[in-house]
């Protein structure tokens, strides 16, 4: 299976990474505004000079994806017990023998990240976005579609290891990663920008 603890620690480290770069960018343009300004400007001030907005349709696929790749991440992670022994879907029997378990198990995440998935595109308002990266976040949500389904393949037929249960793996970790960059490509962007 592609999931491994070495593949999670990538993926939060890259997660961290958007989010510190994130919190580097606003700090450069706020220390630039200083240095050309005479004036004394606070940062929630600037914070609201700076926001653009991105459009109710970007919003909603930026949520949608960031919601499905929690989900992702936690249906490769969390699925099976091949990576946490004691803390995983099959911990809890009456989900986990369920008909609609795999389902149930998506909602509960969807509901334990709503908050973050919600409020992360926000995060985007501080970001001129061109047209080619919204066409990409909005289709993270078919890719992180098919990371979801790898995912739920390998936790059917768990724990009988194939070489299509490897191969779903390997798919699943690729359109997660893949999502992730899409996703905070922005961020990466834009401090690329700030800090020539």
């Amino acid at each position: 299976m592609g999931g491994s603890i070495f593949t999670l620690l990538l993926l939060l480290a890259l997660f961290a990474a958007g989010i510190c770069s994130h919190v580097f960018y606003l700090d450069r343009i706020y220390q630039r505004i200083l240095a050309t300004s005479d004036k004394q400007v606070s940062k929630e001030v600037l914070n609201k000079e700076l926001s653009i907005s991105q459009g109710s349709n970007f919003n909603s696929f930026a949520i949608g994806g960031w919601m499905l790749f929690f989900v992702s991440l936690a249906y490769m992670y969390f699925l099976t017990p091949a990576i946490f022994v004691g803390f995983n879907y099959f911990q809890v029997p009456a989900m986990a023998s369920s008909p609609i378990g795999f389902l149930a198990f998506g909602i509960f995440i969807i509901l334990l990240t709503s908050l973050i998935s919600a409020s992360l595109p926000g995060i985007y308002c501080f970001y001129e976005i061109p047209k080619w990266i919204k066409v990409a976040i909005a289709l993270t949500i078919p890719l992180l579609g098919i990371s979801l389904a790898c995912s739920a393949y390998i936790g059917t037929l768990y724990p009988l290891d194939t070489p299509l249960t490897g191969l779903a793996g390997i798919t699943a970790f690729a359109l997660l990663l893949i999502s992730l960059i899409i996703l905070l490509s922005p961020i990466y962007i834009g401090l690329a920008e700030v800090t020539r």
